[in-house]
């Protein structure tokens, strides 16, 4: 996956066109069955899962705010994708 690539998963809101769920979909959906830890472990596990560096994910994600799971949908989303 090219950088382009990963960046546009990392921060598109629906899932790709091939039916992957992007990090946001998949954290969404971690966070509906189990609370935040405070921590990053869901948008790791989906950048393990789809070939993406954890440090790719875990930098943009914290430059915008989201230094974890719950921080990520209240705080860094809206940076991220300039809403």
């Amino acid at each position: 996956m090219s950088a382009t690539a990963q960046t546009n998963a990392a921060t598109s809101e629906h899932d790709d066109e091939d039916g992957t769920d992007s990090v946001y979909v998949h954290l969404v959906a971690a966070l509906a069955e189990t609370p935040c830890d405070h921590a990053l472990p869901h948008p790791r596990r989906w950048a393990v899962d789809h070939g993406v560096p954890e440090a790719i994910i875990v930098d943009l994600l914290e430059r915008h705010g989201g230094f974890c799971d719950c921080e990520v949908v209240t705080n860094a989303w809206a940076r991220l994708v300039g809403g």
